[in-house]
């Protein structure tokens, strides 16, 4: 007869990232899985069956209290060389490049239909920020690019991977 030996880290703050990350990716019922699992990422095997895995490593990686679990390849699977624990603000930079309502195929530039014209806008300190408007839309990202340039806070750009 086997005995079931649990790991014991149910009450651990990590044991939770784990099984959220997990969710995101293979319950459809989860209200982000659209986000994750729906677009094909996956957790890799060692720490899909094994929370012990997961915990240890992100002891060994520099997690704390308040930190959060981040892909650096916002594409890329939850693996060991994919991940890291970041602050909050950090995380939000790597969100996809492309919003699913994104009309213009650039980050941060949209039509304004008033006058017909692409319009490039940047959000700094919680404010948005008019970067002015354009006839063509690869001129307002360009636009968009310079001014993430000059903030260097590692969000993602247009044309230019970091």
């Amino acid at each position: 007869m086997a005995i079931n030996k649990r790991h014991g880290y149910y009450y651990h703050p990590l044991y939770h990232v784990w099984a959220d990350m997990k969710s995101r990716c293979y319950n459809k019922n989860n209200s982000r899985f659209n986000d994750w699992g729906g677009r094909g990422i996956t957790v890799c095997d060692e720490w899909f069956n094994y929370p012990t895995q997961f915990i240890s490593w992100a002891l060994m990686s520099g997690w704390k209290q308040g930190l959060v679990l981040d892909r650096i390849d916002n594409n890329g699977n939850y693996e060991p060389n994919n991940c890291r624990f970041v602050e909050i603000i950090d995380s939000l930079h790597n969100r996809k490049l492309i919003q699913n309502n994104n009309k213009s195929g650039y980050r941060g530039v949209s039509l304004e239909k008033s006058c017909n014209k692409w319009k490039a806008q940047i959000r700094i300190n919680s404010k948005k920020i008019h970067l002015g408007l354009f006839d063509d839309p690869m001129y307002a990202a360009l636009e968009y690019d310079y001014h993430v340039y000059l903030q260097n806070d590692g969000r993602p750009m247009n044309f230019i991977q970091r």
